[in-house]
């Protein structure tokens, strides 16, 4: 299943027929080159063959799951920048740690969000990539006022952006019993 449009490409590897065709039909709705597989082993594959823009991955696939699709993503110097999005319907914490640690930037749970919602996290993680293409660009000509020795994570953190350094998650502040205030991550569940 291919659609063609110039937003982006995003590479869905799902093997659930309804779940696949939802996210294709939100994607191509707002603009993005949609290209699909079913099985882990082939969307691999494609990912090596097409890099897309940005992956949706799901875990439990035919032949090969979808951790394993993950560390050959990163494990590869032509894929290993490329936007991952666990989409899955395995909602146990240690899961979401594993795919986090294996450099998934995102996950969610199948049934619990709602496509539109799905939509928003592509949007969100090719903009913060183009961000970044653009920063990189901006330090090698350096003829603007842009510091090279900055890095992005000093720009984040210059522009009060807080960002998980164990899965890149939006930090929040949250009081914990007498503790006091502490730094949470959501997504992962760490403290700081």
């Amino acid at each position: 299943m291919v659609s063609t449009v110039e937003k982006g490409k995003v590479l869905i590897i799902e093997d659930s027929a309804g779940y696949q065709r939802v996210y294709h039909d939100i994607l191509v709705s707002d603009g993005y080159t949609v290209i699909s597989s079913i099985d882990g082993k082939l969307g691999l594959q494609m990912a090596l063959d097409e890099k897309p823009d940005l992956i949706l991955l799901d875990l439990v696939l035919p032949g090969m799951h979808g951790f394993e699709v993950l560390r050959g993503i990163r494990a590869n110097i032509s894929t290993e920048h490329i936007p991952v999005v666990i989409l899955s319907v395995l909602s146990e914490g240690e899961k979401v740690r594993q795919a986090m640690q294996l450099g998934a930037n995102d996950y969610a749970v199948k049934g619990k969000i709602k496509p539109m919602a799905v939509l928003e996290k592509v949007q969100l993680l090719l903009a913060e990539a183009k961000l970044k293409e653009k920063w990189i660009e901006a330090s090698t000509t350096s003829n603007d006022n842009t510091s090279t020795d900055s890095t992005p994570a000093q720009y984040m953190e210059s522009n009060r952006i807080m960002a998980c350094p164990f899965c890149r998650g939006e930090m929040v502040m949250k009081t914990v019993g007498e503790a006091g205030p502490v730094v949470v991550c959501p997504r992962c569940e760490s403290q700081y």
